[in-house]
């Protein structure tokens, strides 16, 4: 086993989930989604706020990106953890990385994350700028 990631639950800073907000958006918000993998599961990556990875993964894979990931509002494309598990599973077919539900945190949502605007920045900002990260991610990996 080379990745162990968990669950983070969403602790809203406004005192609940707004009615609005879909528990499948959780991820816009850094917290595991519904219909993400429960109890103990393979995984092709671990979520990268409640993850540990071995340091024998980064002797195999290298480190992480510097040219993806999150850096305030200068760039905010994610998937540096992604990319750095399917690097490492290229390299380690034999990789196992899991997910196990019961290693568990809470994540602080600000309350302008419940902000109605957040959706639609979900869906036309932060998911394409999510998916932005992916032509990095791809980058020398083949198709």
């Amino acid at each position: 086993m080379f990745a162990v990631g968990g669950r983070t639950l969403p602790v809203w800073e406004s005192g609940r989930r707004p009615a609005w907000f879909p528990e499948e958006f959780d991820w816009v918000v850094g917290c595991t989604y519904k219909g993400h993998p429960e109890g103990r599961a393979r995984v092709r990556n671990v979520l990268g706020g409640n993850a540990s990875f071995r340091r024998s993964a980064f002797d195999i894979a290298g480190g992480f990106a510097t040219g993806i990931g999150r850096d305030g509002d200068r760039r905010p494309l994610g998937c540096e953890e992604t990319e750095f598990c399917i690097r490492l599973t290229r390299a380690r077919p034999d990789a196992v990385l899991l997910v196990d539900d019961r290693a568990e945190i809470h994540h602080r949502v600000p309350r302008r994350a419940g902000a109605v605007p957040l959706l639609p920045y979900a869906g036309v900002r932060r998911g394409p700028l999510e998916g932005a990260g992916g032509p990095e991610r791809r980058r020398g990996q083949g198709p």
